[in-house]
C-alpha cells in the first residue's frame, strides 16, 4: 500500500486493532492518534498527500484522576517529623508548608 492509498478508514481500522488485538488503553491510543495526526499533517504540508486524512480522528476519552492529597492529621504528623529530624528545620518546614498550602510543583518553587 502506498501513502496515497491510505484512507481515513484505514486509520480507524488501525485504532480498532489497537483496542481488540493489542489491548491498548486510552492513553496509549491517544499518543498514537497524536503521532498519526502529526505525521499526516507533515505529509500534507510537504505536498505528498492531497488532503489531511487524520484530521477527523479524535483522541479517546480518558478517565480524570482525582488528586491525591494528605489529610490535616497526616500533614501535621509529616511536619512534626520534619521539624524533629532536620538541621535546617525552619527552611525545610517553610518549603513544605508552601507545597502543602499552594499545591505548586517543585520547579515552580525554586
Amino acid at each position: 500500500m502506498q501513502k496515497r492509498q491510505v484512507t481515513y478508514r484505514h486509520l480507524r481500522l488501525f485504532l480498532q486493532f489497537l483496542v481488540t488485538e493489542r489491548k491498548n488503553g486510552p492513553a496509549a491510543r491517544a499518543i498514537k492518534v497524536s503521532c498519526m495526526k502529526g505525521f499526516f499533517t507533515f505529509l500534507y504540508l510537504e505536498e505528498k498527500i492531497n488532503h489531511q486524512i487524520a484530521d477527523r480522528l479524535f483522541k479517546p476519552n480518558m478517565e480524570q484522576k482525582l488528586p491525591v492529597y494528605l489529610s490535616q492529621e497526616e500533614c501535621a504528623r509529616f511536619l512534626d517529623v520534619i521539624r524533629d529530624e532536620s538541621r535546617h528545620s525552619i527552611r525545610v518546614s517553610t518549603i513544605i508548608l508552601v507545597f502543602l498550602y499552594t499545591g505548586i510543583r517543585l520547579t515552580e518553587l525554586i
